[in-house]
């Protein structure tokens, strides 16, 4: 049988306070650390490609990584032009630069993984084939690597 002393309770609600106040603070700091990714980043595309179903022209984008399983594809005005719903990738190693991992099939270009620079977990698309192109054969990847400017490395 457990026999608690008089202030015993009150000192255990302060702790049970304690520990919610630190898992808040320890979610407060993963969303920070989640935020900070949030970069805006303007890249440099040099070949048409495809997110989905939806096909791009080679061209200036901004990606925006605006919350957890979700990226932003805009014209270089900042304009949206795809959410793009994504998943977490690991890698043991950071990435050096900010890189885009394209799968060639047949004659496309599909945007499959985006990787932040200095980032250990990337971000993999949910969907980055249409149902139909899934069943082809991938001929090649290709990692666009980005400089600080945008500029294709």
């Amino acid at each position: 049988m457990l026999v608690l002393e008089k202030g015993a309770v009150s000192q255990m609600e302060t702790h049970g306070y304690s520990l919610m106040q630190a898992a808040v603070r320890d979610c407060r700091a993963a969303h920070q650390s989640l935020a900070s990714q949030r970069e805006i980043v303007g890249i440099q595309i040099p070949f048409a490609f495809n997110v989905g179903t939806q096909s791009f022209e080679p061209g200036q984008y901004i990606l925006e990584y605006v919350m957890h399983n979700t990226i932003a594809l805009c014209d270089d005005a900042g304009d949206v032009l795809l959410n793009i719903a994504t998943r977490p990738v690991e890698s043991e190693t950071e990435s050096d630069a900010m890189t885009l991992i394209f799968t060639k099939c047949a004659d496309r270009h599909y945007l499959a993984q985006i990787w932040w620079e200095g980032a250990t977990v990337g971000r993999e698309l949910v969907e980055w084939r249409s149902g139909a192109e899934q069943t082809k054969h991938i001929d090649l990847q290709i990692a666009l690597r980005v400089d600080g400017q945008g500029r294709s490395l």
